[in-house]
């Protein structure tokens, strides 16, 4: 009896033994197949996500084409003829006289206070002989260009000051009434020159306004929903008469190559920064063609309000483009100006790296002008 007993004691101790390890079994199992099916929809996911962004970037890269083919532009070179082997001249270019003002005429009310508010505009400033001058020769803007700090036996440098403001022309032959049929919302042309051997540049496109900043954020120029999303002006400027704007601002994403991400290396790119003739950027809008010359290039993130678009008096907006030229990370490769109330600047954002608020920002001067109304 008792070895019977005993014999169903453990025998009971067994079962109680194996009945948990059947259990872990089942659970480790579970979590297998969990895991597996995570795992499973995580490349599903990855793989939708990529072949989605190849089709963007195609289509992204298509429609730039579509429109270069629609402009029926004159020259469609963004940069400017470069010497051969491009060498620093033995004497420096003076920069002409700089008699001409930049416009002044009408302001967003809720958003840009010039403080010429009184001042006639910058058309009905003028002789009918003085405006059609201005069509036919470079009108230079009101702001200096000190003496280039480099040093003159650097032959692999061009430096700006070096250059003639006449010798960079403006971006003609645009045909905005095409561009407009296409898409309402545009405001402009933007060309940023630069080797075709950079990644990102040049850049060469139509500029798009919303009423708001977020929508080109993810739409492109047909308005199709995109990651790329599109080149596009601040919400807040005045594009309609983009030298009324103390700063003007357009923004890209980096993500892609395909708008602004040629920026956000500029650093990096000897062969760019080093040529002066890179340094101009050119932005036609139906009623202006206009030149502006880089002076800082600088990361930064979204927390410095370096697009700021209202100032309280012209000190403060003085104030303001010289610090943004403070921040410069290019030093001496970039002219430096002394801005003063007359002066217009333009700003350029992208972002850059993994953190959402890194940016980077290009900041340029206007240094000329042809008026086309």
């Amino acid at each position: 009896m008792e070895n019977n007993e005993n014999k169903d004691v453990q025998t009971t101790e067994k079962t109680a033994k194996k009945a948990p390890v059947k259990k872990k079994n089942g659970a480790s199992n579970v979590i297998r197949i969990v895991v597996l099916i995570l795992c499973i929809g995580v490349f599903a996911f990855s793989v939708i996500k990529i072949g989605s962004d190849i089709l963007d970037e195609s289509s992204t890269q298509d429609e730039i084409d579509g429109l270069k083919d629609l402009i029926d532009r004159d020259d469609p070179s963004v940069t400017p003829e470069d010497p051969e082997n491009p060498v620093v001249p033995d004497d420096k270019t003076e920069n002409p006289d700089q008699t001409e003002d930049p416009n002044t005429g009408s302001e967003n009310p809720d958003d840009n206070q010039n403080p010429d508010d009184n001042q006639q505009d910058y058309y009905d400033d003028q002789t009918k002989e003085e405006a059609e001058k201005d069509k036919t020769q470079n009108t230079i803007v009101s702001v200096t260009r000190p003496g280039s700090s480099l040093d003159k036996t650097d032959l692999s440098v061009i430096h700006p000051n070096d250059i003639d403001l006449n010798d960079i022309s403006y971006l003609s032959g645009l045909n905005f009434d095409k561009l407009m049929e296409r898409n309402d919302d545009t405001v402009a042309w933007i060309c940023i020159p630069g080797n075709d051997s950079i990644t990102g540049l040049p850049i060469d496109t139509a500029v798009v306004q919303a009423d708001n900043n977020d929508f080109y954020l993810s739409h492109s120029f047909d308005k199709s929903s995109n990651v790329n999303g599109w080149i596009y002006a601040d919400y807040r400027n005045n594009m309609s008469s983009i030298t009324s704007n103390y700063n003007t601002i357009i923004y890209g994403h980096a993500r892609s190559y395909k708008m602004f991400g040629g920026l956000k290396n500029l650093n990096e790119t000897p062969e760019w920064y080093k040529n002066g003739y890179n340094h101009f950027i050119k932005i036609t809008t139906p009623k202006d063609e206009t030149i502006w010359q880089i002076f800082s290039w600088h990361e930064t993130n979204v927390y410095y309000n370096y697009i700021q678009t209202r100032f309280e008096n012209p000190q403060e907006f003085i104030d303001f483009a010289t610090e943004l030229q403070d921040k410069n990370q290019l030093k001496g490769y970039f002219s430096t100006f002394e801005f003063t109330e007359k002066s217009r600047i333009l700003t350029l954002s992208t972002c850059k790296g993994s953190n959402p608020a890194n940016r980077v920002a290009v900041h340029a001067v206007l240094v000329a002008r042809n008026p086309l109304d």
